[in-house]
């Protein structure tokens, strides 16, 4: 018999995840205002949309 595995429900966040760290030990990027683990090349892509630059 086959194992069943249940996948969690992901629901669209209401938060912009304005605010990011970046672990660069795991190399992943999470949303500091809701915590939840972003696509770093879809934040890459919001940032450059944005207009916005990194601060040094």
């Amino acid at each position: 018999m086959s194992e069943i595995i249940h996948l969690k429900e992901r629901r669209k966040s209401q938060c912009k995840h304005l605010t990011v760290a970046v672990d660069e030990t795991l190399d992943q990027v999470e949303c500091e205002d809701c915590g939840e683990v972003l696509n770093p090349v879809v934040v890459l892509r919001d940032i450059a949309r944005r207009g916005l630059s990194t601060n040094h």
